[in-house]
């Protein structure tokens, strides 16, 4: 069953900006793209508060599909998220931890995102100019990042990391037993902590360095 809310903000008695409340079905995969600021905050039920400046927010629902686009403000209260894709300009921040077994996470395009996590595993992809800001702690992280992305995970404790950057793409990263790392195509990957092993390959330029 597939849900689509259309939620502008209407000038309305001189103010340019409305807020709007809905509620929507349980759902574990969120996408996020456009000039849209996206507020994460754990709860015990879903539900959307929608702040839109003269600007339309849409908002799509397929099965465990939840799609956040346009131009505004919205804070998603959530009961579980396992997948993020964030893309084209927009902004998510993480309000509280998230938590589970297996999180993937997929920025592009610009997209700014800052989480604080605590997982068994962690799978970060971030590509075309993206920065990815993570906290917490996993046991597993594996990372793959490219085309200029920036990856600012010092703060994130891990067991084991293992990293891959190319074109010009930054990764600080942080583990206690293993750091595998490559870069290539003028990539830099700077390794944080006191990891008892670090395997590192760098081609075509890349830089793998201890921060």
């Amino acid at each position: 069953m597939k849900t689509i809310y259309t939620l502008a903000a209407l000038a309305l008695f001189g103010i340019a900006s409305a807020q709007t409340t809905t509620s929507v079905s349980n759902f574990k995969n969120l996408a996020v793209n456009g000039d849209v600021h996206v507020t994460l905050i754990k709860s015990s039920e879903n539900k959307l508060v929608i702040t839109a400046d003269d600007d339309e927010v849409q908002v799509d629902q397929e099965n465990d599909m939840l799609s956040i686009s346009g131009d505004g403000h919205v804070t998603l209260y959530y009961k579980n998220i396992e997948t993020l894709a964030a893309s084209e300009d927009c902004v998510v921040t993480g309000k509280d931890v998230i938590t589970g077994k297996l999180f993937t996470l997929v920025a592009s395009s610009d997209a700014r995102v800052t989480l604080e996590m605590k997982t068994d595993k962690l799978n970060t992809v971030a590509t075309e100019d993206a920065v990815v800001t993570l906290t917490g702690s996993v046991k597993e992280h594996t990372v793959a990042i490219q085309s200029d992305a920036v990856l600012k995970a010092s703060g994130l404790e891990t067991d084991v990391t293992s990293v891959t950057a190319s074109s010009d793409a930054h990764a600080a990263v942080k583990a206690k037993k293993v750091i595998n790392a490559l870069a290539d195509s003028d990539a830099v990957i700077e390794i944080h902590g006191n990891p008892e092993k670090i395997n590192n390959t760098t081609d075509s330029d890349g830089v793998i360095k201890k921060a």
